[in-house]
């Protein structure tokens, strides 16, 4: 419906975001909010989250430190499965599952 919007989202995801949608900041805020929250909740435990890809690709980008650009580099399938894992040392990347290779279309 919107070629030109989505071609500029899937290109920038940070700066090409469609006219009136929620700033890049405060989504990244609100996804490193709730990561937190699960975090200081759920310490010691295991807890699953279901999530649309950009939500996990935030996450990825927010535990590595790298810039939210970097999001537009992580790629995410259907039914992808991030791990992390925060303790006394601090989160970590365990791993993006994007399923068995030879699956992506």
């Amino acid at each position: 419906r919107y070629p030109e919007q989505h071609a500029a989202f899937l290109a920038d995801p940070v700066d090409g975001r469609p006219p009136g949608s929620e700033p890049m900041a405060y989504f990244v805020e609100r996804v490193t909010r709730g990561i937190e929250r699960l975090e200081t909740n759920h310490a010691g435990q295991s807890v699953l989250v279901l999530s649309h890809a950009v939500v996990m690709r935030v996450a990825c980008a927010w535990v590595l430190g790298a810039p939210m650009a970097a999001i537009a580099k992580v790629e995410t399938e259907y039914a992808a499965v991030l791990s992390i894992r925060h303790n006394a040392r601090g989160r970590r990347l365990l791993g993006l599952d994007n399923g068995a290779p030879g699956d992506e279309a």
